[in-house]
């Protein structure tokens, strides 16, 4: 939005988390909203724009539809983080048989533990 880039478009971006597995509105419902008007007639401005993702499951899905969507290149940055301060705090995570969730520990550094 800040940007004015039109490659930052929501349906895209909700068909890439959908073919990933997260079709969820999300937090803010952002899925429901509408697309930014974008003007056609102003160019595109630099910049970045930040994803602070902590979960691991989710945090691999959004990088991967950012790879997909060629958006790195564009200033979108997903990072996998939860604080500025060191630490571990347990996340759920996927569970290939389909029984309970596994807890796994993440550093809030974002490395596995």
């Amino acid at each position: 939005m800040g940007m004015r880039n039109p490659k930052f478009d929501r349906t895209q971006w909700a068909k890439a988390l959908a073919g990933l597995g997260l079709s969820d509105p999300g937090v803010c419902k952002q899925k429901n909203s509408p697309q930014f008007d974008l003007k056609k007639d102003l160019p595109p401005r630099i910049g970045e724009m930040h994803c602070v993702e902590p979960m691991p499951m989710t945090f691999q899905a959004l990088e991967n539809a950012t790879q997909g969507l060629n958006l790195g290149d564009e200033g979108f940055v997903v990072t996998k983080e939860a604080s500025s301060r060191d630490g571990s705090v347990p996340f759920p995570k996927a569970n290939t048989r389909g029984g309970k969730a596994d807890i796994e520990t993440s550093g809030l550094d974002g490395r596995q533990m």
